[in-house]
């Protein structure tokens, strides 16, 4: 008799579940986009609160939000709630296969489709998987008006960083400036190579400079040179529109690695050695004549007066 008592006892359980046991719900309430070292939004939280106003714990459930998977585990228990949940951190432009370009996007994909996102994995305590799902709902507080504040912010942010990038590259556009392609890259490699620890780049020694790229934003320069006193190394150094940022640098040692360009304090581009002058040519022969008896060089008086002549007596 206990047995059949306890059978029903768990048949109501689920009964009480599956006909006005509670939800739980998740509700989108912002996207808060962060992290502009590089001059762009470089992650966006998707951010809401979630209830459960069931009697059961819940362990974790897997959502789709128009084919992007967010999974909350952090476990919720009976009747609780737990506000400004990080369901998701995406890096805009990388995941999710370059879906998003910004973090306004995800703003305005939780906007649209936040309401509607659909279950995928549902586990509660002494609940089936199935029931679990009916009982999960979806809403979102984020609007166009929420989609178009975090553009704004993203738009202040990244002209911010823009203004410290351009401030920090002034000295080293100034310096550079007028420069063609293969002094340019000679400059900025004998920049560089002022901290380098083990090698040391032979100044004038760039050669081989080739464009490999071009775009609006940037023009990616190839050149060989040699370090150490003859040793090859070579140099791909992205160049950015009117130097608005510093050079990004990437030397053979390192390949695939794209970094700042370093720079000295009060840094000027080196100028090539000047060659030494040519010796004057020796003096051009003259016509003047040989030298005479006297040594003087004139040519003798002719009918003329001389130092001895006696004056004439009728003066």
């Amino acid at each position: 008799m206990s047995k059949i008592l306890a059978a029903f006892a768990v048949v109501a359980v689920i009964l009480t579940a599956c006909s006005g046991g509670g939800s739980v719900e998740i509700r989108f309430t912002r996207v808060v986009a962060g992290d502009f070292s590089d001059g762009r939004a470089g992650s966006c939280q998707i951010v809401g609160n979630i209830s459960n106003a069931t009697k059961y714990h819940l362990d974790a459930i897997t959502f789709d939000l128009d084919k992007t998977r967010i999974t909350f585990d952090g476990g919720l228990p009976a009747n609780a709630h737990d506000d400004d949940v990080v369901f998701l951190t995406i890096n805009p432009g990388a995941d999710n296969g370059g879906a998003f370009t910004n973090c306004a996007d995800v703003a305005r994909l939780v906007a649209d489709k936040g309401a509607s996102a659909s279950v995928l994995v549902c586990t509660m305590t002494n609940v089936a998987e199935g029931d679990c799902q009916n009982m999960v709902t979806f809403a979102s507080n984020v609007d166009d008006a929420a989609v178009k504040a975090v553009a704004a912010q993203e738009a202040q942010e990244m002209a911010a960083v823009a203004d410290r990038l351009r401030e920090a590259a002034a000295p080293l556009r100034r310096a550079v400036a007028g420069l063609d392609d293969s002094a340019l890259l000679n400059a900025l490699v004998y920049a560089d190579s002022q901290f380098w620890s083990m090698n040391r780049y032979d100044d004038f020694s760039m050669h081989n400079v080739t464009q490999e790229s071009s775009s609006d934003g940037a023009r990616v320069l190839r050149g060989e040179y040699k370090y150490n006193g003859g040793q090859d190394g070579w140099v791909r150094i992205t160049l950015y529109k009117d130097m608005a940022r510093l050079p990004c640098v990437e030397f053979w040692d390192f390949a695939g690695s794209c970094r700042d360009l370093r720079v000295p304090d009060n840094f000027t581009a080196p100028t090539p050695p000047q060659p030494e002058p040519p010796a004057p040519p020796p003096p051009a022969p003259t016509d003047t004549p040989a030298p005479d008896a006297t040594g003087t060089g004139a040519p003798p008086a002719v009918g003329g007066a001389t130092d001895d002549a006696v004056p004439d007596s009728t003066h």
